[in-house]
């Protein structure tokens, strides 16, 4: 669990139509790596590729390049290497979400993450939910979608309009709920902000792994 410390971005590098980004995790994660490769196609960021390794959680006075580790950094590996239940515990999800963020900040892109599996089929869900009403998950899928555009845009209401062919007001009411289910952090007054809390993550990370 990646807790509430953040993750942090190392490098990144930009090849054509190809991203990659190294990001140290925290938390009990601390003292690891992901390098996230990204390649763009059908106006979304689409994650490729995802190598764990071990490594500091700042560089230290030697530089490395994208995505090298050296001996010094086994003593994090466990004796029995890498496991799948370890693998299991790296939040594919945040770190996507962070990694585009970061991106669309760095490029002022409008591009969009493509949607993983859980997501698709959240947004499924009957228009008429009955009595009950429609479960976070639901409300999960466009706070995710807010928190990875509200970074390269001042109007991510209308950019989620447009790239979802959905009402403008449709779409505040849906980010309002989500704030209220405690999925996103409050905005600041008079300007576009916010970020998934600790319970979307943790919502993130259980969806991802019941696919």
């Amino acid at each position: 669990m990646i807790q509430d410390e953040k993750l942090e971005m190392a490098q990144t590098r930009a090849e054509g139509t190809r991203w990659s980004a190294e990001i140290a995790l925290g938390g009990d994660l601390r003292g690891w790596r992901v390098l996230a490769g990204f390649v763009v196609q059908d106006e979304c960021l689409t994650l490729a590729e995802l190598r764990v390794f071990p490594g500091p959680r700042v560089f230290d006075e030697t530089e490395r390049g994208l995505g090298e580790w050296s001996d010094d950094d086994l003593k994090q590996v466990a004796p029995e290497g890498l496991t799948a239940r370890f693998l299991r515990r790296i939040p594919v999800g945040e770190i996507t979400c962070f990694a585009h963020s970061d991106f669309v900040a760095a490029t002022n892109s409008q591009l969009l993450v493509t949607p993983p599996r859980w997501a698709k089929s959240a947004v499924r869900q009957p228009a008429q939910p009955g009595r009950a009403g429609r479960d976070d998950i639901y409300y999960l899928v466009w706070a995710t979608r807010y928190a990875e555009v509200v970074a390269g845009t001042q109007t991510p209401i209308l950019s989620l309009s447009k790239k979802h062919k959905a009402d403008p007001a449709r779409v505040r009411d849906l980010i309002h709920e989500a704030r209220r289910r405690d999925l996103l952090t409050p905005g600041v007054q008079g300007r576009a902000g916010g970020s998934l809390t600790r319970k979307a993550k943790e919502l993130l990370r259980k969806a991802e792994q019941d696919g």
